[in-house]
């Protein structure tokens, strides 16, 4: 029932997005749209693309470009050829890194210049910088289907794997951290054997000897 009314409202998308122009959280809503029905069939490339435009009704949500690209190669199945590769350095670079920098409390994320150009009575989505790239992050991943979840789990843990005994910056794993307790809940169970399979393999294990 509940899923069905979903795939009504969505299959009509096209018609009804003028009406989210009066939407207060825009990129929110799909958010939770897709964090809540990622594992549903109906959820399509074409549905997600026209719930899309909700999301740029907020002009500070900007999606990366080469992930869009390589969302246009897997939306209508994973290619035998394709570079899974390409792909987990692409989630480093376009959604960990910028979530990193944005949410390290080292350095201030924000100039006092863009700090303030906002007046204080102005609605803002998002209160701070560091919540709208983690929502965008979030956004930016569940765009992709859910038979990429065991990539985009092993793209955003592979730091670990590849400082090679070094120790990761706190950023680094507290964006690691943010980004999988964003994800639905259908990420778990990957991320539970991908840890468990770091864990027994002899790269990690070696270290402790």
């Amino acid at each position: 029932g509940q899923v069905n009314l979903l795939c009504e409202l969505l299959s009509g998308a096209q018609r009804y997005v003028a009406l989210y122009s009066y939407h207060e959280a825009p990129a929110t809503f799909v958010k939770e749209i897709f964090h809540y029905y990622y594992c549903c069939n109906h959820l399509t490339y074409e549905i997600k693309n026209s719930l899309l435009q909700i999301v740029q009704m907020n002009p500070e949500v900007q999606l990366c470009a080469p992930l869009q690209n390589l969302r246009g190669v897997v939306c209508t199945g994973i290619p035998q050829d394709f570079d899974f590769a390409h792909f987990e350095q692409s989630i480093q670079t376009y959604v960990l890194q910028p979530l990193d920098k944005a949410t390290d409390t080292s350095k201030a994320n924000l100039s006092s210049t863009e700090r303030m150009s906002i007046p204080f009575h102005t609605f803002k989505e998002f209160a701070t910088h560091s919540d709208r790239i983690l929502a965008t992050a979030v956004i930016e991943l569940l765009l992709f289907p859910y038979q990429l979840s065991n990539e985009i789990v092993r793209a955003i843990i592979s730091p670990i794997k590849s400082v090679r005994g070094i120790s990761l910056e706190f950023s680094t794993l507290n964006a690691m951290g943010l980004l999988l307790a964003s994800l639905p809940r259908c990420f778990e169970e990957p991320l539970f054997y991908i840890c468990v399979e770091m864990l027994c393999s002899d790269d990690i294990m070696s270290r402790r000897k």
